[in-house]
């Protein structure tokens, strides 16, 4: 069956109305307009609905769970959304580049055998400012590569390597091809909240990885954020002796430190 759309964008969400409305006006801006967008509130408290609502758009698809699922449960029940031939999970507190949907089809479409499309992610918050850290060119050792205006398409088992110890592209910034993301076995397999660290690299050594040098997506950061993987860590025996974001780690140069807790 022939995709109604291209693209699906998920945004798993729980109480983050004051990021949300931030987030999704940047989907809709986006220069590319054959996409889907689906949002799916896991039963938030705060003022997630009415914010969605505000926005008056038919293309957003609201869907609010009775009852909290778990982040995890969320973010896979997303996974299996929509009818894009491509998907993104966004993540609710993210913004996504307006041009970042336009980029990944021109390669998508030119290259069928590329399985996943990423490009690179600044990180950071108004007051502390950004910061963002290019790949390397693999193929050619270009000093200058990431001031060009194309991805560079590298071998995914390669890019898998590369990923698990640098997680060099990371959300919003990753468009997912579905054949390879089922060919992967979906999202997981443990039920954890970094289950796409695991996922991402995976559905890489379905195909081609194609790297885009520009600029895709923003991870702002938030104390709230920073609170919620500090407990999520806790609960894992490590800890957490400075502030620190899963999704900026590298290009902050903040280090998990700390030690298993064996019981």
């Amino acid at each position: 069956m022939t995709p109604a759309t291209f693209f699906t964008i998920a945004i798993p969400t729980f109480n983050r109305a004051e990021w949300l409305r931030a987030c999704l006006e940047a989907i809709l801006r986006q220069s590319f307009a054959d996409f889907e967008l689906i949002v799916a509130d896991n039963a938030s408290t705060d003022a997630t609905p009415a914010v969605v609502a505000a926005l008056r758009d038919p293309r957003i698809q609201y869907i609010r769970h009775e009852r909290n699922l778990g982040g995890y449960e969320n973010f896979v029940f997303c996974s299996k959304l929509g009818q894009g031939e491509f998907l993104v999970l966004h993540q609710d507190d993210d913004l996504l580049h307006a041009d970042f949907l336009r980029r990944c089809h021109a390669v998508a479409v030119a290259r069928p055998e590329v399985a996943a499309y990423g490009s690179m992610t600044m990180a950071g918050d108004a007051a502390a400012g950004y910061s963002a850290s290019a790949l390397p060119d693999l193929l050619h050792g270009r000093f200058a590569w990431p001031l060009g205006d194309e991805p560079q398409l590298v071998d995914g088992k390669r890019m898998a390597v590369r990923f698990l110890f640098s997680h060099c592209v990371n959300h919003p910034a990753i468009a997912l091809r579905r054949t390879a993301l089922a060919a992967a076995g979906g999202y997981g397999p443990a039920p954890d909240c970094y289950c796409d660290l695991v996922t991402i690299p995976r559905v890489m050594a379905q195909g081609v990885m194609a790297y885009d040098p520009r600029v895709g997506g923003l991870g702002r950061t938030h104390p709230a954020q920073v609170r919620l993987r500090s407990a999520i860590m806790a609960q894992k025996g490590f800890s957490l002796r400075r502030p620190w974001c899963g999704c900026c780690q590298l290009s902050t140069g903040r280090r998990l430190t700390g030690k298993p807790v064996i019981s």
